[in-house]
Protein backbone atom coordinates (compact mmCIF):
# COMPACT_ATOMS: atom_id res chain seq x y z
CA UNK A 1 0.00 0.00 0.00
CA UNK A 2 2.97 2.47 0.62
CA UNK A 3 4.54 1.75 -2.55
CA UNK A 4 0.85 2.37 -4.53
CA UNK A 5 0.66 5.88 -2.44
CA UNK A 6 4.12 6.86 -3.22
CA UNK A 7 3.83 5.61 -7.06
CA UNK A 8 0.53 7.74 -6.86
CA UNK A 9 2.19 11.07 -4.86
CA UNK A 10 4.83 10.67 -7.96
CA UNK A 11 2.23 10.68 -10.43
CA UNK A 12 0.42 13.42 -9.28
CA UNK A 13 3.65 15.37 -8.74
CA UNK A 14 4.89 14.48 -12.84
CA UNK A 15 1.03 15.44 -13.83
CA UNK A 16 1.41 19.20 -11.63
CA UNK A 17 4.60 19.65 -13.34
CA UNK A 18 3.52 18.95 -16.60
CA UNK A 19 0.26 21.56 -16.39
CA UNK A 20 2.30 24.29 -15.32
CA UNK A 21 4.80 23.45 -18.23
CA UNK A 22 2.35 23.13 -20.65
CA UNK A 23 0.46 26.26 -19.29
CA UNK A 24 3.12 28.40 -20.52
CA UNK A 25 4.29 26.10 -23.47
CA UNK A 26 4.24 27.87 -27.11
CA UNK A 27 4.42 26.00 -30.39
CA UNK A 28 7.00 27.75 -33.01
CA UNK A 29 6.39 27.48 -36.79
CA UNK A 30 8.35 28.45 -39.56
CA UNK A 31 6.99 29.49 -42.70
CA UNK A 32 8.44 27.61 -45.43
CA UNK A 33 6.46 27.83 -48.88
CA UNK A 34 3.97 29.29 -50.66
CA UNK A 35 1.03 27.19 -50.16
CA UNK A 36 -2.48 27.33 -51.12
CA UNK A 37 -3.96 30.72 -52.94
CA UNK A 38 -7.63 29.85 -53.30
CA UNK A 39 -10.91 32.21 -55.23
CA UNK A 40 -14.22 31.53 -53.50
CA UNK A 41 -16.98 32.98 -55.57
CA UNK A 42 -19.36 33.82 -52.65
CA UNK A 43 -22.02 34.11 -54.83
CA UNK A 44 -22.32 30.22 -56.30
CA UNK A 45 -20.24 29.02 -53.48
CA UNK A 46 -17.66 27.70 -56.25
CA UNK A 47 -13.83 27.08 -54.47
CA UNK A 48 -10.91 27.63 -57.20
CA UNK A 49 -7.77 26.62 -56.30
CA UNK A 50 -5.49 25.27 -58.97
CA UNK A 51 -7.64 25.64 -62.16
CA UNK A 52 -8.97 29.11 -63.50
CA UNK A 53 -12.52 29.83 -62.14
CA UNK A 54 -15.10 31.94 -63.15
CA UNK A 55 -16.46 35.42 -60.78
CA UNK A 56 -20.10 36.26 -61.15
CA UNK A 57 -20.35 38.86 -57.21
CA UNK A 58 -18.57 38.92 -54.18
CA UNK A 59 -15.62 37.13 -53.92
CA UNK A 60 -12.81 36.09 -51.24
CA UNK A 61 -8.99 35.02 -52.06
CA UNK A 62 -7.42 33.24 -49.44
CA UNK A 63 -4.17 32.24 -48.76
CA UNK A 64 -2.74 29.78 -46.49
CA UNK A 65 1.20 29.84 -46.41
CA UNK A 66 2.86 26.32 -45.90
CA UNK A 67 4.96 25.67 -42.39
CA UNK A 68 6.44 23.51 -40.30
CA UNK A 69 6.64 22.99 -36.78
CA UNK A 70 10.42 24.04 -35.15
CA UNK A 71 11.31 23.08 -32.32
CA UNK A 72 13.61 20.85 -30.03
CA UNK A 73 13.80 17.09 -30.33
CA UNK A 74 13.10 16.20 -26.84
CA UNK A 75 10.15 16.91 -25.64
CA UNK A 76 9.49 16.06 -21.93
CA UNK A 77 5.80 17.71 -21.72
CA UNK A 78 3.92 14.95 -20.49
CA UNK A 79 0.64 16.81 -21.71
CA UNK A 80 1.53 17.25 -25.01
CA UNK A 81 -1.10 14.89 -26.75
CA UNK A 82 -4.12 15.66 -24.22
CA UNK A 83 -6.89 17.45 -26.19
CA UNK A 84 -7.28 19.78 -23.12
CA UNK A 85 -4.46 21.55 -23.15
CA UNK A 86 -2.94 23.78 -25.99
CA UNK A 87 -0.26 26.04 -26.74
CA UNK A 88 0.13 29.32 -28.07
CA UNK A 89 1.38 30.14 -31.58
CA UNK A 90 4.78 31.74 -32.78
CA UNK A 91 6.47 31.96 -36.30
CA UNK A 92 9.88 32.21 -36.21
CA UNK A 93 10.07 34.04 -39.54
CA UNK A 94 6.86 35.72 -39.31
CA UNK A 95 5.17 37.69 -42.36
CA UNK A 96 5.66 41.13 -43.18
CA UNK A 97 2.54 42.87 -44.30
CA UNK A 98 4.62 45.83 -45.37
CA UNK A 99 5.65 43.70 -48.48
CA UNK A 100 2.67 42.47 -49.41
CA UNK A 101 1.14 43.19 -53.19
CA UNK A 102 -1.57 41.62 -55.01
CA UNK A 103 -1.46 42.10 -58.57
CA UNK A 104 -3.13 41.24 -62.21
CA UNK A 105 -1.76 40.68 -65.61
CA UNK A 106 -4.14 42.96 -67.24
CA UNK A 107 -5.73 46.10 -66.64
CA UNK A 108 -9.26 46.83 -65.35
CA UNK A 109 -11.29 49.68 -64.46
CA UNK A 110 -12.49 51.30 -61.37
CA UNK A 111 -14.81 53.44 -61.12
CA UNK A 112 -13.89 54.64 -65.14
CA UNK A 113 -10.32 54.52 -63.85
CA UNK A 114 -7.74 52.65 -65.31
CA UNK A 115 -6.26 50.31 -62.85
CA UNK A 116 -2.73 49.38 -64.49
CA UNK A 117 -1.47 45.68 -64.74
CA UNK A 118 0.71 44.78 -62.21
CA UNK A 119 -0.83 47.78 -59.88
CA UNK A 120 -1.00 46.76 -56.33
CA UNK A 121 -4.37 46.60 -55.58
CA UNK A 122 -3.83 46.39 -51.80
CA UNK A 123 -3.43 50.09 -51.96
CA UNK A 124 -7.12 50.70 -53.42
CA UNK A 125 -9.66 52.12 -51.10
CA UNK A 126 -12.23 49.58 -49.98
CA UNK A 127 -10.52 46.58 -50.73
CA UNK A 128 -9.67 45.07 -47.25
CA UNK A 129 -8.02 42.11 -46.17
CA UNK A 130 -7.26 40.69 -42.67
CA UNK A 131 -3.90 39.02 -42.04
CA UNK A 132 -2.82 36.31 -39.91
CA UNK A 133 0.42 34.19 -38.59
CA UNK A 134 0.41 32.03 -41.32
CA UNK A 135 -1.75 33.91 -44.23
CA UNK A 136 -4.17 36.36 -45.27
CA UNK A 137 -7.85 36.71 -46.89
CA UNK A 138 -8.35 39.60 -49.16
CA UNK A 139 -12.16 40.42 -49.66
CA UNK A 140 -13.94 41.97 -52.47
CA UNK A 141 -17.36 42.87 -51.67
CA UNK A 142 -20.40 43.27 -53.56
CA UNK A 143 -19.82 47.12 -53.02
CA UNK A 144 -16.51 47.00 -54.07
CA UNK A 145 -17.07 44.71 -57.21
CA UNK A 146 -20.15 47.00 -58.24
CA UNK A 147 -17.48 49.85 -59.13
CA UNK A 148 -14.95 47.38 -60.91
CA UNK A 149 -14.95 46.49 -64.91
CA UNK A 150 -13.04 43.80 -66.02
CA UNK A 151 -12.99 42.21 -69.76
CA UNK A 152 -14.05 38.92 -70.66
CA UNK A 153 -10.15 37.76 -70.65
CA UNK A 154 -8.75 35.32 -68.20
CA UNK A 155 -6.32 37.19 -65.43
CA UNK A 156 -3.76 36.22 -63.67
CA UNK A 157 -3.87 36.96 -60.25
CA UNK A 158 -0.57 37.13 -58.38
CA UNK A 159 0.17 37.86 -54.73
CA UNK A 160 3.83 38.36 -52.92
CA UNK A 161 5.12 39.05 -49.56
CA UNK A 162 8.15 38.40 -47.58
CA UNK A 163 8.93 36.89 -44.17
CA UNK A 164 10.77 38.46 -41.61
CA UNK A 165 13.87 36.36 -42.33
CA UNK A 166 13.66 37.56 -46.08
CA UNK A 167 11.69 35.01 -47.43
CA UNK A 168 10.15 35.74 -50.74
CA UNK A 169 6.79 34.35 -51.39
CA UNK A 170 4.54 34.38 -54.33
CA UNK A 171 1.57 32.08 -55.87
CA UNK A 172 -1.07 32.95 -58.83
CA UNK A 173 -4.38 31.90 -59.61
CA UNK A 174 -6.36 32.10 -62.46
CA UNK A 175 -9.92 34.17 -63.16
CA UNK A 176 -12.23 35.74 -65.33
CA UNK A 177 -15.06 37.41 -64.57
CA UNK A 178 -18.87 37.38 -65.89
CA UNK A 179 -19.80 40.25 -62.99
CA UNK A 180 -23.47 41.71 -64.38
Amino acid sequence: MKTLNKSFKIYLAFLVLSIITTACCETNYKIIGSGTFTAYNIETDETFTESSGTITGEFILEVILDTRVVGSILNLDLMTSAYATSCGESFDNALDFSTLKLYTNKSFLLDGQVIEENSNLINLEDLNYIDNSAGFTIYFEDAFIERLEFSEEVYDFTFEIKTSDGLELENSLQLSFEIE
